[in-house]
């Protein structure tokens, strides 16, 4: 199973990188999407120019008047020291409601526009388990899912007739 997703996962980074140049050649790619052709560039690149002209200075942790080590892998470190962390009190204990990835992806731009509802989610499925247990859950699951399959279903739909008409359909991410 993990060799067929890995052979997923590269073929699909294959074909979306492939379709994302040959429609940015084809439609030109300020036209379609302006951050990641207009404005993202100059910001990312120009940060790069400027490290290369002028290379930071980093700041070091002390530790009796020595330095020990960079501020930067001390908060990589702790990140992962955090995210270990979570990992054995998930794996120990039954309770423990958070997981490691949402520390991962807790500042992603993804996560600004659907935080509410991953906490509505994450509260019903509470409010079951505590409530009515795992058979209620089991019983119950099949109307959520159908939810989400119904709002893929509904954007799969404004997509194709986005495509059919020419014209956009917005964005698939609210927010």
């Amino acid at each position: 199973m993990l060799g067929v997703l890995g052979l997923a996962a590269v073929l699909g980074l294959g074909v979306s990188a492939y379709s994302r140049i040959t429609t940015g050649y084809k439609y030109g790619a300020a036209n379609m999407d302006a951050w990641s052709a207009v404005w993202s560039p100059p910001e990312y690149l120009g940060g790069v120019a400027n490290y290369q002209k002028s290379p930071p200075d980093f700041e070091y942790m002390e530790a009796g008047g020595r330095r020990v080590c960079p501020v930067n892998a001390a908060h990589v470190l702790t990140g992962a020291g955090l995210a270990g962390g979570m990992l054995a009190l998930r794996a120990r204990f039954l309770w423990w409601p958070l997981h490691p990835f949402g520390l991962v992806i807790c500042t992603s731009w993804a996560i600004y526009g659907i935080w509410f509802s991953v906490f509505l989610g994450w509260l019903a499925k509470w409010n079951v388990m505590t409530f009515g247990g795992a058979h209620v859950y089991r019983k119950i699951l099949p109307f959520f899912l159908g939810m989400v399959l119904g709002e893929s279903v509904v954007l799969a739909f404004w997509c194709v007739l986005g495509l059919a008409t020419g014209t956009t359909s917005g964005s698939l991410l609210r927010g």
